[in-house]
């Protein structure tokens, strides 16, 4: 099972296209945050990178568990700054 750092890009091969999602950040104490982003592409843009740059909703998943246990195919396929403003860790509606 593939394990993704702050700042990965990582595609995601759905049945309606390719997504793509940022991981933002990791705790040992909760699942990673990840960012959605937009999508889906028939095919890869050229710089994934710029993606990342746009406002997108996060969320606490398990990233790679997930993906495991759906069988869908996800590789690491850019790796970028998270922006100045998202740098914090989120804080999430619901306490946790």
């Amino acid at each position: 099972m593939e394990e993704y750092s702050p700042g990965d890009i990582v595609e995601i091969e759905t049945p309606s296209g390719l997504a793509y999602v940022q991981l933002t950040h990791s705790h040992p104490s909760y699942p990673p945050v990840v960012k959605i982003l937009v999508g889906p592409y028939e095919s890869r843009p050229d710089n994934v990178s710029v993606l990342a740059s746009k406002d997108a909703t996060v969320a606490m998943v398990p990233l790679s568990g997930v993906l495991k246990k759906l069988g869908l195919r996800h590789s690491r396929v850019g790796t970028t700054e998270i922006p100045h403003l998202e740098q914090s860790f989120p804080i999430f509606k619901t306490p946790i």
